[in-house]
């Protein structure tokens, strides 16, 4: 039999907080403002807003892989998920300037085209953190996380009833 490598919890418990970290931004970028910015620039739009930001968010995230895969380079990971959240923060601060409703647009395909590059370019770095035959562990941590800050987001908001504040606090910490 195979000598079975050991569990590099460091690293581990890395992924479990950098997982914890994207779903905190991911569930307030996608559940609290991009509906309100949506509302201040086509109040009866929302509901098709979201839907094509999701879409957006999955084009851009299968064409940033494909990237990816010509470029494969761990260094690349970095730049790709640092590019998309700065594109995604960058966007996110023109959105709050008075912009036309056209320009508003192009900025928010911006906004999830970052989310998308960051969100799916931390998929292949977590598999390449760990030890080979650790890539199920890898990315449960990660998504773990995923789900930690939902559920955090949750029993917070739930108790806390002003939460954007808070999040408005961590997202920019993060």
């Amino acid at each position: 039999m195979g000598r079975v490598s050991p569990i590099p919890w460091i690293r581990v418990g890395f992924l479990l907080i950098v997982g914890t970290a994207m779903g905190w931004g991911l569930r307030f970028t996608v559940a609290e403002l991009l509906p309100r910015l949506l509302g201040f620039y086509a109040p009866d739009q929302v509901d098709w807003g979201m839907a094509g930001a999701f879409i957006a968010m999955s084009v851009f995230g299968v064409v940033s892989a494909q990237v990816l895969a010509i470029f494969h380079s761990p260094q690349r990971y970095h730049v790709a998920i640092a590019g998309g959240l700065m594109l995604g923060v960058i966007s996110i601060w023109l959105l709050s300037l008075n912009l036309s409703t056209a320009v508003a647009l192009l900025v928010a395909i911006a906004l999830t085209a970052g989310l998308g590059i960051a969100i799916n370019t931390l998929i292949p770095m977590c598999l390449e953190f760990l030890p080979i035959g650790k890539g199920g562990l890898a990315l449960g941590s990660y998504f773990g996380g995923v789900g930690l800050a939902n559920a955090l987001y949750n029993l917070l908001q739930a108790h806390i009833p002003h939460l954007a504040l808070l999040d408005i606090a961590l997202f920019c910490q993060i």
